[in-house]
């Protein structure tokens, strides 16, 4: 037994006691060796293992925050990259697959507005036919006889007017329309009718746009002094063999691009035209003059593209012509315009003409400029 810096006393086999002296300075110093030896074996191991438990603890935290940031961000990137890639898909199956729906759903639709008109009803039951002749007073409707690959000929004399939407587009082998009673035809009507060349329309006075685009067989159309609206790309690509062709009544041009691509060598408006459209004789390859009898605004770009135009004949004495732009004068530096003798300084004058005194001639100094091809 030790007691506190004294005596040791030790009990030895039941046989008598021991005692001595513990030496109090020995005892200190192996104390605190003793204390400090395992305060600094402790201290490394207490590290070691502190390092290794704060190295696993810091691996585990950094993973699991790495793990977490890499996820937010792959996944924000993916999740883009996913978007744009499905996006993109999805542009293109909606588009094909709208278009699908789209082109079924408008031969849906003629075919139930054709069932309704029982009139029409066969040309949707049988779209082999040849010839199709009716006495319906209603509208022909929109689409329906839309590729009829084999109609050659039509004959309706009561139907009022073919409406918009492509009724007879792309029957290539129609030949022969007789609509004596028609006011209107829609656009597109006949478009793509490759094989058209007989036409019936005395009674027509409204054509919508590109209702004969693309009519490359049709050489005659006698019914240009009854219109009285047109439409964009009316005639064009048709061998139409007129030169001059005289518009009686025409008071309205509703959209550009009118005669482009028409092939009229002069092109008359006997009236005042309500038109502020642009591009109106655009691209007509073989005009050579415009005669304008009545007020007429001169839209932008005009005559651009039409490289045989010598003359643009305002003839107004009113002087309500307009030039809405310069570029009626810089587009095409081809031709000139002429105009009454009275008139010549004014027109100088005019808003947008002013600039380009030298394309301004007379009438009467220059009576040679319908060139023979009709009489003005």
């Amino acid at each position: 037994m030790i007691t506190a810096r004294g005596s040791i006393k030790v009990k030895v086999s039941n046989r008598g006691t021991i005692t001595g002296t513990v030496n109090n300075a020995s005892y200190d110093s192996g104390y605190k060796k003793g204390s400090m030896d395992s305060k600094a074996t402790w201290y490394e191991k207490g590290k070691e293992e502190g390092y290794e438990e704060g190295e696993q603890k810091g691996y585990d935290a950094g993973h699991a925050a790495g793990t977490a940031e890499g996820y937010s961000t792959g996944h924000a990137e993916g999740l883009q990259a996913g978007y744009n890639t499905g996006h993109e898909e999805g542009i293109k199956t909606g588009y094909d697959t709208g278009y699908a729906e789209g082109e079924q759903k408008g031969y849906n639709t003629g075919y139930e507005e054709g069932r309704k008109n029982d009139e029409f009803f066969e040309a949707f039951m049988n779209r082999s036919f040849t010839t199709f002749e009716n006495d319906t007073d209603k509208p022909i409707r929109f689409g329906m006889f839309w590729k009829c690959g084999k109609l050659v000929s039509v004959n309706c004399p009561n139907v009022p007017s073919v409406e918009n939407g492509e009724a007879f587009r792309y029957c290539n082998a129609l030949e022969t329309v007789n609509l004596p009673a028609a006011t209107m035809l829609g656009n597109y009507a006949f478009a793509g009718c490759t094989s058209l060349k007989n036409l019936n329309l005395p009674s027509v006075k409204a054509l919508g746009s590109n209702v004969f685009n693309q009519c490359t067989a049709l050489t005659d159309f006698p019914f240009f002094a009854q219109l009285e609206e047109i439409n964009g790309y009316v005639f064009r690509q048709c061998p139409i063999e007129q030169k001059v062709w005289d518009f009686e009544n025409l008071m309205s041009v509703q959209s550009q691009y009118a005669f482009s691509e028409a092939s009229a060598e002069v092109i008359i408006f006997r009236k005042a035209v309500n038109n502020g459209m642009d591009r109106t004789f655009h691209g007509a390859p073989n005009l050579r003059i415009v005669d304008l009898h009545k007020a007429f605004q001169l839209g932008r770009y005009n005559f651009q593209n039409s490289p045989n135009l010598e003359a643009v004949i305002l003839r107004d004495e009113e002087k309500k012509f307009s030039f809405k732009n310069v570029d009626i004068f810089t587009t095409n530096t081809s031709f000139f315009f002429y105009v009454p003798a009275k008139d010549l300084e004014d027109y100088k004058k005019t808003t947008n003409a002013s600039a380009y005194p030298d394309r301004f001639r007379t009438i009467e100094d220059y009576p040679e400029i319908t060139g023979g091809v009709y009489d003005g």
